[in-house]
């Protein structure tokens, strides 16, 4: 895929050091070189073709419904930064919820949801060290709520009951990042009201589905 869409990354340079570090060992030749480069490049180009055909096709689909012409991308700074970091991380990751946030992102970002660079760059750096269940989190604290139970956690993220300390990591983790407002009454630690933030509402709309979209 070309186009101006990247086509090297920090994936591929961690590829090259790979196969300089395999020729520098002992009793592993040529044939272990090339059987590292069958595997991991076509693995490394499987991703990225993958990640960018997505977003080409959903784009394809907002400019049919009017919200954008493809050719105004083409010189949108904004947009082609947000494409080649998103791209980057795409190549480092496989699960998919993770993938298609990134993917928001940069739709959201082609679609005018213009924000100042060093916030988003953040942004993406939340992206990009969150795991599934922050994004669970979010989206499940999109409104005020309210619990009266020992595990806060796990009453945002049922999902991982039985994984009490995991779950109250994922909350303290977005509470340190100031995505979130935590009221937690210090008598009893028992009553928390939780809702989002100005920059978790900020960020959640960053990686949400466009409105125009949305299935």
């Amino acid at each position: 895929m070309s186009d101006g869409l990247p086509e090297k990354s920090k994936g591929d340079v961690l590829h090259l050091l790979s196969r300089m570090a395999l020729s520098g060992v002992p009793g592993i030749g040529g044939s272990a070189l090339e059987l590292f480069n069958y595997i991991i490049q076509p693995s490394l180009e499987r991703r990225r073709d993958k990640f960018l055909g997505e977003i080409l096709e959903r784009i394809k689909k907002l400019e049919s419904s009017g919200c954008l012409k493809i050719e105004d991308l083409l010189n949108n700074e904004e947009f082609i930064s947000i494409l080649l970091r998103a791209s980057r991380v795409a190549l480092q990751n496989h699960e998919r919820e993770k993938i298609k946030t990134l993917q928001n992102a940069v739709l959201n970002t082609a679609l005018g949801q213009s924000i100042e660079d060093s916030k988003r760059d953040l942004f993406l750096s939340f992206i990009e060290g969150f795991t599934v269940p922050h994004f669970q989190a979010l989206n499940r604290i999109g409104y005020a709520m309210s619990t009266n139970v020992g595990s806060i956690g796990v009453a945002v993220l049922p999902s991982l009951r039985g994984e009490e300390e995991f779950a109250e990591a994922v909350i303290d983790d977005l509470h340190t990042k100031r995505l979130l407002s935590v009221d937690r009454k210090e008598l009893t630690k028992t009553f928390t009201t939780i809702q989002l933030s100005k920059l978790g509402s900020d960020f959640l709309k960053f990686i949400s589905d466009p409105p125009e979209i949305k299935k």
